[in-house]
């Protein structure tokens, strides 16, 4: 069954109420029932803030390590922004797990934006870089940042989240897609000539 908020564009249903109130006599879960789905799916004036997507990725940090020695510079301007490169460089220490953070973190998106790393997405399209308080953030281009918009509801913007972990040999990303509500001020702002150009 397909979920819907805006008419068109797929939702995953969150909080999904599971309990003995959705069910039939029968016991078996009634897919009808109204409060089966989150509120932004039966509220008639728009949708509130809600997830678009969830995607998460393991990395061997040992397995990086190996295909940078094996194809160095040919490998990583491939997958990594230079901005990407310069951070694992400030970590001699920890090049590798740097890497495969990133790696996780490319692979973990695409798969929030219900794609994988297919329609055109590549890995420089999305970039893991951080704040000043060492949180990273994951930004989006080309191909990934038209994805995003497009699964994005009307009168909303998208926010991805991205968090980060290694203990070797192992890094791990987990990336989550929020879409929050415009101020009406925004609105207005937003048109077809804000979506990013290919």
């Amino acid at each position: 069954m397909t979920n819907r908020c805006d008419g068109r564009r797929p939702f995953a249903a969150a909080q999904t109420d599971f309990s003995q109130k959705n069910r039939r006599p029968e016991g078996v879960l009634d897919l009808s029932a109204r409060s089966l789905y989150p509120a932004c799916i039966r509220k008639k004036q728009g949708c509130l803030d809600m997830i678009l997507g969830i995607g998460s990725d393991l990395a061997n940090i040992e397995r990086i390590e190996g295909t940078i020695a094996r194809f160095g510079a040919r490998f990583l301007t491939r997958v990594f922004t230079a901005q990407e490169q310069a951070k694992a460089d400030s970590r001699p220490r920890a090049i590798a797990a740097t890497y495969a953070k990133r790696w996780a973190a490319k692979e973990a998106c695409s798969k929030a934006l219900g794609t994988g790393l297919r329609m055109g997405i590549a890995w420089r399209d999305m970039a893991v870089s951080n704040l000043w308080t060492g949180q990273p953030v994951m930004q989006l281009s080309g191909w990934a940042a038209h994805r995003l918009a497009e699964m994005t509801p009307p009168d909303h913007r998208a926010v991805v989240h991205v968090t980060l972990t290694d203990d070797h040999p192992w890094a791990q990303a987990f990336v989550v897609i929020e879409a929050l509500p415009l101020s009406p001020p925004l609105r207005a702002q937003v048109t077809d000539q804000n979506l990013p150009s290919s």
